[in-house]
């Protein structure tokens, strides 16, 4: 989905502004909620497919304004 482009924008251009403590939270808690919804059999392959691309690039944006 296009729209989930837009997360990576924004991480990009405010991410900086995030509290430390709040980042790791935040990427804490996605990998949770991915895993568990892997887990559960609640995302099937083919939206599993759709969805790991943007994943992967909104996690990458978070862990630059993470290390920041």
């Amino acid at each position: 989905p296009e729209y989930l482009a837009h997360v990576v924008e924004v991480v990009d251009k405010y991410g900086d502004e995030v509290d430390f403590d709040q980042l790791g939270h935040v990427l804490r808690q996605l990998g949770v909620m991915f895993w568990t919804a892997c887990d559960s059999g609640a995302i099937e392959s083919a939206t599993h497919a759709t969805y790991a691309a943007h994943f992967a690039d909104i996690l990458c944006a978070l862990l630059r304004a993470f290390v920041a």
